[in-house]
């Protein structure tokens, strides 16, 4: 677990504390208590031709072949933050490759929230901008 301090490049700090990420122009804040995670998920591709499988760490550059799928998404949980209204939370994660973070759909579990993902590297729990949680 990393704070957000620990990587400036991934998220900017806010004036007077705190921190946020920026997706298609929203500011989403990041709740005092949530970690920053690089996560790292091992996943299989079914090489349809040959039934060859073969392994990429997500998150990281990977040349396949049109021919390869991805076996089945993958589920990442986080705790809610004390801090936190847990209706208003979302998961974001950023590959190391992608542009720009990707708020993900996710569903509220025994106190986590949770969402499915194929790609993922760095993951944090996101807090949405008031006006659009309505």
């Amino acid at each position: 677990m990393f704070d957000p301090a620990e990587q400036p490049g991934l998220v900017r700090r806010l004036t007077g504390g705190g921190y946020a990420i920026v997706v298609g122009g929203v500011r989403y804040t990041i709740p005092a208590d949530s970690p920053l995670l690089l996560v790292k998920i091992w996943h299989v591709y079914e090489r349809a031709a040959t039934g060859i499988n073969t392994v990429e760490l997500l998150g990281d550059l990977f040349i396949g072949w049109l021919s390869d799928r991805l076996t089945a998404p993958v589920e990442v949980c986080l705790p809610v933050p004390r801090s936190a209204d847990p209706e208003r939370l979302g998961l974001a994660v950023k590959g190391r490759l992608d542009p720009a973070w990707t708020i993900l759909a996710t569903t509220l579990k025994d106190g986590q929230v949770c969402a499915e993902t194929t790609r993922v590297a760095w993951l944090t729990l996101v807090e949405a901008p008031k006006d659009e949680a309505a």
